[in-house]
């Protein structure tokens, strides 16, 4: 079964996403904000997909990308925001293989953002274990 981690601070948020996407099949894994993600990536969970809030309090979900790109780990990742200047984090995104259509502002049409979720899932490499440590 397919892991998605689900982190976003808007409690509301992480509840409907996580009925949504377990009626729809999905193991799903929830954090409150980027601290909780990040420890949850250096754990033993194997994931497959990361639905991210670009703006959290504590550790924002830019900060979430760059750790994943420090230690060399590919993981799909799906972004959430009320506001994000797509142009300005262009690069950032890039180093981890989102595009534009990966980015949904907020707030989103449940039944397309869940095709979102099929279409990412579908373009992935298959899920990689977290726990090895950051890849060479």
């Amino acid at each position: 079964m397919q892991r998605i981690l689900v982190v976003d601070d808007e409690p509301g948020i992480r509840s409907i996403l996580s009925k949504a996407l377990s009626r729809s099949g999905y193991d799903v894994v929830t954090a409150e904000d980027g601290q909780q993600a990040i420890d949850l990536l250096n754990g033993p969970q194997v994931l497959s997909l990361m639905i991210l809030d670009w703006r959290m309090p504590r550790v924002s979900g830019l900060s979430v990308v760059r750790e994943l790109i420090r230690q060399k780990r590919r993981l799909p990742i799906l972004i959430l925001s009320g506001a994000i200047d797509t142009d300005c984090e262009a690069e950032t995104l890039a180093a981890v293989d989102c595009s534009p259509a990966d980015v949904h502002r907020k707030p989103i049409q449940l039944h397309a953002f869940l095709e979102a979720v099929k279409r990412r899932l579908a373009e992935a490499r298959p899920a990689v274990a977290l726990a090895d440590g950051p890849k060479p």
